[in-house]
């Protein structure tokens, strides 16, 4: 707009006003000697990240003023009759967030005392109370306003699409984690189930990870070859054809202490959300993360080759781990499995041919990526069934996977002995967050919305502590999930309703069929996944 001379004070600040009220980057140019002055005045007083460039009429008809140390473009300055000198106000743009925090001052006199501090700002009225109750259960919100028709169907196939992919990455990091099939289920069930309730990101997508699953898979090997080491009656069960994780019992402790691990976990990052802690991942650098998830994917690769190979040995754990499997591997190389190898060549191969050929390069064009993974599964199983892998070829299948959803349980005998992996739960708390906001964040800013994550960090920290008590290891983001509920457009976190509702018919009614499920497939699964 254009202030002349003769302007009143009011339109100047009306004028203000109105710029401010916009996101974008707009300029404004103002005639007159009196409009300058009062203008100039107001800008010093207010808005001191503002750019004002002084020029006259023709220099800015020309575009020959400087913005932000550039030239300005001809068209993107205002035509403006009349001469004399004038004045162009532009400034960058803002979010709302940022503009707050730059510009909105707190009407709290520094003189006030204790006691009004304390009546001004703890009162009870509705407003607040909405404001409180959307704020720790975001989902009220999202269900108050929620617009079916537009969303609806976008929340539905992404939720069913994300679902797919939770089913072979369940099945392979339940076996990565060094527990029970079944968990892996279990953890793909409740924490995206409560985190629809407190998230707030509509593409984060909770339940088994890679890393998680290596790192619990390390504490739970190293807690229970302790303790089976003072139980004799353990080891009096273990011979040649028996071993450890074959026994009841000693799988039954490990999932103990995986529980305990999701518990500790989860408190710590309760706690760090209700203090407002977010913000001790800021001094991780990319460098750590990057060397981090590097040598997770050498020790995750290692862990899996004995399955690969039709290797049976007895797992590591400790320092140097990848180094004692190695060597137990090629001392053991003349027993491999010749089915299980051609197994896992074909699966593998397979995996990467579809990923990298066909969904990569034609995603633009398919509507949803093949699912790949759970193919693989499928058709792997039926193979195995039919040709009798397990009895012909001696290729070590999955095994019965139980159809209930156990009751919750407290994991007393993985809590008696807590503080022996205290730090690790710690590490993994700040890991599990840092992964997941990263990824929360990559996904906001692609669609444009705000994150709050204090109350992200509170969802993080529900999802583990409560899902501990329904026989779940620590959970977090996997990538290619939240990547996929992104492309797919998902518009608010109901979308992992959908995959809740899949996952609980796969324990319920599907999961027998996974018997005769070779697990060189899984392993090939997740070996393939540590591409990139």
């Amino acid at each position: 707009g254009t202030v002349r001379s003769n302007s009143s004070c009011r339109e100047l600040i009306q004028t203000v006003e109105d710029i401010v009220s916009l996101s974008d980057t707009h300029t404004t140019a103002y005639t007159g000697e009196e409009g300058i002055r009062q203008l100039d005045h107001k800008l010093t007083v207010w808005f001191s990240d503002w750019t004002v460039i002084k020029m006259n009429a023709d220099e800015l008809s020309r575009g020959q003023g400087q913005f932000m140390g550039q030239k300005r473009r001809r068209s993107s300055c205002p035509s403006v009759s009349g001469s004399g000198t004038q004045v162009l106000i532009a400034r960058a743009p803002f979010t709302q967030t940022v503009f707050d925090e730059l510009h909105l001052k707190k009407d709290l006199s520094p003189q006030a005392s204790l006691a009004e501090k304390i009546k001004r700002n703890v009162y009870c009225s509705n407003r607040r109370g909405w404001k409180l109750l959307t704020t720790y259960i975001p989902v009220v919100k999202y269900i108050r306003y929620y617009k079916f028709r537009e969303s609806a169907l976008s929340d539905f196939m992404a939720g069913l699409t994300v679902g797919v992919i939770h089913i072979p990455q369940a099945l392979a990091f339940g076996q990565l984690t060094s527990v029970k099939i079944q968990n892996g289920l279990f953890t793909s069930l409740w924490p995206v189930l409560i985190y629809v309730f407190f998230g707030t990101s509509a593409h984060v997508s909770m339940g088994t990870s890679a890393v998680m699953s290596i790192l619990t898979a390390a504490t739970v090997d190293r807690e229970g070859q302790a303790w089976a080491t003072n139980k004799q009656w353990i080891m009096n069960q273990t011979n040649n054809v028996t071993k450890l994780d074959d026994i009841p019992e000693y799988l039954d402790f490990k999932e103990e202490v995986a529980m305990g691990v999701a518990l500790i976990s989860g408190i710590m990052m309760m706690v760090m959300g209700l203090f407002k802690l977010g913000f001790i991942t800021a001094y991780l650098s990319e460098s750590f993360f990057t060397a981090f998830t590097s040598a997770a994917a050498v020790h995750i690769a290692v862990s899996q080759l004995p399955a690969m190979l039709g290797i049976d040995i007895d797992r590591s754990s400790g320092i140097f781990k990848v180094i004692v499997t190695v060597i137990d591997l090629c001392r053991g190389i003349t027993e491999a499995n010749l089915a299980a190898i051609v197994c896992s060549i074909v699966s593998c191969v397979v995996i990467y041919l579809v990923k990298d050929c066909i969904n990569e390069r034609f995603k633009h064009k398919l509507f949803l990526p093949i699912p790949i993974d759970l193919l693989v599964v499928v058709f792997g199983t039926m193979i195995s069934y039919f040709g009798k892998f397990n009895e012909r070829f001696n290729v070590d299948v999955v095994g019965s996977i139980p159809t209930d959803i156990p009751p919750p349980m407290i994991p007393i005998e993985g809590l008696k002995i807590a503080p022996n992996y205290m730090v690790d739960s710690f590490i993994m708390a700040i890991l599990i967050f840092a992964n997941t906001i990263a990824m929360a964040k990559i996904c906001a800013k692609r669609h444009n919305y705000e994150l709050v994550d204090s109350q992200e960090m509170l969802a993080y920290g529900l999802c583990n502590a409560v899902s501990s008590f329904f026989k779940c290891f620590p959970s977090g983001v996997a990538p290619p999930r939240s990547m996929i509920a992104s492309s797919m457009n998902a518009r608010s976190t109901l979308n992992g309703i959908f995959s809740s509702v899949l996952i609980l018919c796969v324990i319920l009614f599907i999961s027998p069929l996974f018997t005769e499920l070779p697990k060189s497939i899984l392993a090939s699964i997740i070996f393939i996944a540590l591409k990139g």
